[in-house]
C-alpha cells in the first residue's frame, strides 16, 4: 500500500465524533506512529488512541459503501414479495 499522507486539518475528525460516511480513513497519530488506514462504517464513533489518546485524528480518503448497507447486495429479497 502506498504511503498515506495527512490531509489538511479542516477535514480531520477527533475522537468522539461520528463518521458521516463509510470508507477508508487515514489515522493520524501524534508523534508515536506513522499514518495508517482503517475502515470505518457510517455512524461509527472515532475512538481515542491508546498511546496519544485524544490527539489522534481521522480523515476520509476514500468513500466506500458497507456491503450490508448496499440495496442491491443486501436489500430485501423482492422475489419473495408477490
Amino acid at each position: 500500500m502506498a504511503a498515506l499522507r495527512a490531509p489538511s486539518p479542516e477535514k480531520q475528525y477527533a475522537p468522539g465524533s461520528h463518521a458521516l460516511v463509510s470508507g477508508m480513513y487515514r489515522v493520524i497519530h501524534h508523534e508515536h506512529r506513522a499514518v495508517h488506514g482503517v475502515v470505518v462504517i457510517k455512524g461509527d464513533e472515532f475512538p481515542p488512541c491508546r498511546t496519544c489518546r485524544n490527539r489522534v485524528r481521522y480523515a476520509l480518503y476514500e468513500k466506500a459503501d458497507y456491503v450490508a448497507h448496499d440495496w442491491d447486495l443486501s436489500g430485501p429479497n423482492l422475489t419473495l414479495i408477490q
